[in-house]
């Protein structure tokens, strides 16, 4: 999150000033008015080109871009501040721990799993109002629980579920009060793309996991990410950073949505 206007003073004087017209996109503090993706970004840089000798060009770009990255990295860094304990705000007050927490698209409710784990581990969905709202469980039953998500419209929490037999699945719960049920088998770690699309991890063959993208009803299905090895398993994606958790050492990954730019 950028926080503070950065440094401009420190972009070289010989820095095209679209491209220092192309920074300060990059850097906006309000995300909604920055570029859309890096293709954008891309895009900008080569309709620069034109007109300057290239060499030069890409030696002075690249420059600003170091120069620039480099400085606001120093300047966040001395300006970030950790606040102080007295300033932080309890949310819940169960004796035992809670994990995963999924605050809804208004930020008026926070969704977590009352379990000690951060991956799959026996526990219970519970949803509060923010910040002081009592907290209401939504789920009785035995299975193992992970990731719960808002859907776009906050109406309905969904939720990873692994049962005896290993079968990972997304269950759905509305989030005022009502009995889960089963969604999409073989699915986890879902998240929405938006109303009608969602994100989620698929076993293909074996333990081999990958990131696949759907409607809401599973049709249209498409393969976004697949791990290069049959025991690879990607369990989660961000749509954020279409950032892949793998398991096995296998660290994360970055894929383009199938059909979207970035």
């Amino acid at each position: 999150m950028i926080s503070e206007e950065p440094d401009w003073q420190v972009l070289p004087a010989k820095t095209p000033a679209k491209i220092r017209d192309l920074l300060r996109q990059c850097l906006q503090r309000d995300w909604s008015r920055r570029l859309p993706s890096i293709a954008e970004a891309r895009s900008r840089i080569e309709q620069v080109q034109h007109g300057y000798n290239r060499w030069r060009f890409v030696a002075v770009a690249a420059t600003a871009f170091a120069a620039f990255a480099f400085a606001t990295a120093l300047t966040l860094q001395r300006r970030t501040q950790l606040p102080d304990r007295s300033q932080w705000l309890q949310l819940t007050k169960f004796p035992d721990p809670v994990s995963q927490p999924a605050l809804s698209p208004d930020g008026r409710m926070l969704a977590f799993v009352r379990s000690p784990s951060t991956f799959f581990a026996a526990g219970q969905i519970y949803v509060k109002s923010m910040p002081d709202g009592e907290p209401v469980l939504l789920t009785h039953d035995s299975l193992k629980k992970m990731s719960p998500v808002f859907s776009p419209g906050g109406q309905r929490i969904a939720y990873t579920t692994v049962d005896p037999k290993f079968n990972w699945d997304t269950w759905v719960v509305p989030v005022r009060g009502g009995e889960a049920q089963p969604w999409l088998r073989n699915a986890s770690g879902l998240i929405w793309i938006d109303m009608n699309h969602v994100l989620f991890s698929e076993i293909k063959e074996g333990a081999r996991m990958g990131i696949v993208m759907a409607e809401n009803s599973r049709t249209g299905a498409r393969d976004v990410y697949m791990p290069a090895t049959t025991r690879g398993m990607a369990h989660r994606s961000s749509l954020a950073r279409s950032k892949m958790g793998t398991a096995g050492g296998d660290g994360s990954r970055l894929a383009a949505l199938p059909g979207r730019s970035g």
